[in-house]
């Protein structure tokens, strides 16, 4: 019925939504679309899906739209009480792969939600994030992470440290 919409004219695209791994092939094998927006298992904290889902969507040309950049608050908060992560309290585990991340922007003067952005905005099937915001000051920081430097040094050492995938798309500095 999409599809007979779409060719129609009476829609211009067929999209889907997930917040899982493995959810967003299943969808895939179910329907053609244009388009998917990927709420959790793209992030700075986790990339299991760079060879799979991702791939598949670079591969057969569906634009890929971040919702949840900022793997629902940690990457913004940070690690420590109270901090949040896919939808509920951050593991100890995420909480250590978080300050590993958060040592490494200190070292480079990179602010964790910039460096959270940028990385999944790198992705070349990624096409446009939902960083969401309650307030206009939210509003104007997620611009300004759009627009802060981040060293090339940055990618790299995280890299190095095994913080991201070492094959994740990263911006070029």
């Amino acid at each position: 019925a999409l599809e007979e919409l779409k060719s129609g004219g009476e829609i211009k695209a067929i999209g889907v939504g997930n917040n899982r791994p493995g959810d967003l092939d299943r969808m895939l094998d179910a329907v053609t679309v244009d388009f998917a927006i990927v709420a959790m298992p793209y992030t700075l904290i986790d990339q299991s899906v760079l060879r799979t889902s991702m791939q598949r969507c670079l591969d057969n040309g569906v634009s890929v739209v971040i919702g949840a950049p900022f793997a629902s608050g940690i990457l913004v908060t940070g690690s420590g009480a109270g901090a949040k992560y896919a939808y509920g309290s951050a593991s100890p585990e995420v909480q250590a792969r978080v300050r590993g991340l958060e040592a490494a922007c200190a070292e480079h003067g990179v602010a964790l939600p910039a460096a959270a952005l940028r990385f999944v905005l790198a992705h070349p099937a990624v096409v446009s994030a939902i960083p969401g915001a309650a307030r206009p000051g939210e509003v104007r920081e997620n611009v300004a992470s759009l627009q802060a430097p981040i060293p090339a040094a940055f990618w790299a050492e995280i890299k190095a440290r095994g913080l991201i995938d070492a094959e994740a798309p990263t911006p070029a500095g």
